[in-house]
């Protein structure tokens, strides 16, 4: 647990400068797909799903993948506090979750080629926000040359490829060419229209594209707060013991020594299974 706390610790010498300031308009849009997303968080008996909405916004030279919920939530909570947390007591009150400000799979906003050959994935469900960078590269498919479907009118190709831990099938078409998809997916001659794993434990389908009045890809920061620069791996280990629980005192200290005053932005969480593992398994 304590390299938890001194991995924060040494982290916050390298603050991301860059996202210290509010958001950013990177470049003009000339996609943006919405995805139905299902995760398995009852990956044993399948009886846990969560369903979201996510959001692929595609420029000329950045992409950017987030949840429209989560999205949402935090331009809510920043823009209109009061307002946020009269919605979040009738959420909870009526136990009707539809409207209320909250994250429904993931905290997660990538950043696919920013900065340039770079993926830059940020994060703030745990007391501090969290921000790393990978280099960019696509994933090494295999075109499964038989397999032929339409989605949403498009003919499509299916593909396979292994990653980090996982196997992937990824329906693509080149009728719409941009080597893009959902999450960190990419590198295929065509649009990504439906993609998962095989146990289906994380599923994307394509709901809709628009490519009109679009909103500019934007780097977001809604609360104007700093986030710790860390990697990847130990970013997902350290969020694994976050959601299990284990990092309770350690989330704590950092507050005392830290964050004292700031408003917190975490439960309080008692040791619990975590019933499903992350996109990425290859950092245990």
């Amino acid at each position: 647990m304590m390299k938890f706390v001194l991995l924060l610790f040494a982290s916050l010498f390298f603050f991301f400068s860059s996202v210290l300031s509010q958001n950013i308009i990177l470049e003009d849009a000339e996609l943006e797909c919405i995805y139905s997303f299902v995760l398995q968080k009852d990956t044993l008996y399948k009886s846990k799903p969560v369903e979201d909405d996510m959001v692929l916004r595609i420029g000329k030279n950045v992409s950017q993948f987030f949840s429209r919920h989560t999205f949402y939530n935090d331009s809510l909570w920043a823009e209109d506090t009061e307002f946020a947390m009269k919605l979040s007591i009738e959420t909870l009150n009526s136990g009707n979750f539809t409207k209320g400000p909250y994250v429904r799979t993931t905290h997660d906003y990538i950043y696919k080629n920013y900065p340039e050959g770079k993926l830059t994935v940020m994060n703030k469900d745990m007391i501090v926000g969290f921000v790393y960078e990978e280099e960019l590269a696509p994933q090494q498919w295999t075109i499964l040359e038989d397999s032929l479907k339409r989605i949403l009118d498009y003919s499509c190709g299916l593909a396979r490829c292994d990653f980090r831990g996982r196997t992937y099938f990824a329906w693509f078409t080149a009728d719409i060419p941009y080597d893009d998809g959902p999450w960190k997916l990419k590198g295929l001659p065509g649009l990504i229209l439906e993609a998962y794993d095989k146990n289906k434990d994380y599923h994307y389908v394509i709901a809709s594209i628009q490519k009109d009045n679009l909103t500019p890809v934007t780097f977001y920061n809604y609360d104007n707060e700093p986030y710790i620069k860390t990697t990847r791996h130990e970013y997902l280990k350290a969020y694994m013991e976050y959601l299990k629980g284990k990092s309770r005192k350690e989330i704590d200290l950092i507050n005392d020594v830290i964050w004292k005053g700031k408003k917190k932005r975490y439960l309080d969480k008692g040791p619990r299974r975590v019933l499903y593992d992350f996109l990425e398994r290859d950092y245990k």
